[in-house]
């Protein structure tokens, strides 16, 4: 069974329209998703009101995140292109990478948060979602370019609008998560 390789895009010798033509997709497919997300954060009023000081938080929980992910996916895609990639021991080593992030940038901003609000509530939503979403990211960051890959689209083109609307998703849901556990007790 021969492996097809995806259609490459972005040469020099490419016209703006082509390009457009490939990436705008991929990017509307992010406004839409991003319209999503606001609905999604919209249900979570409650939390916002109880708590306003865990707005603050939503942009740097979103950003670890998504770069944290971006450079797993970045990496791959480029060592994928190469064809030097043992998935097993990358997979391996990007899960200890993940995690080892998570603690220090979740540990970072639980640090941070209680020192700036003096609210236990307020660091440990922050802290505990830095780390769970930082921690998954670097799978999500293989996840989405492996999933193009397969299906014989360029990773160049997709894996990072895709990526970024899946993990800004990701992160939103599991910081508001924690957030309604953290400040009213349960979900």
């Amino acid at each position: 069974m021969s492996q097809e390789r995806p259609e490459l895009v972005d040469d020099d010798r490419e016209s703006v329209g082509l390009l457009l033509q490939r990436r705008l997709p991929w990017l509307f497919g992010g406004l839409v998703g991003g319209l999503f997300m606001t609905l999604f954060i919209s249900r979570f009023e409650a939390v916002l009101t109880e708590e306003i000081s865990l707005a603050f938080f939503i942009p740097l929980i979103v950003y670890l995140s998504a770069a944290v992910g971006e450079q797993t996916d970045v990496i791959f895609v480029r060592n994928a292109a190469d064809g030097k990639i043992n998935v097993a021991k990358y997979l391996a080593k990007e899960l200890v990478l993940g995690l080892v992030l998570g603690v220090i940038f979740g540990a970072i901003l639980f640090v941070f948060a209680l020192l700036m609000f003096q609210q236990l509530n307020v660091a440990t939503t922050v802290g505990l979602s830095a780390f769970i979403t930082i921690s998954l990211a670097t799978l999500l960051g293989l996840a989405v370019p492996s999933i193009l890959r397969r299906y014989h689209k360029d990773p160049a083109v997709g894996a990072a609008p895709f990526f970024t609307i899946l993990q800004d998703f990701f992160s939103i849901i599991v910081y508001f998560i924690v957030a309604t556990v953290v400040v009213f007790g349960g979900f």
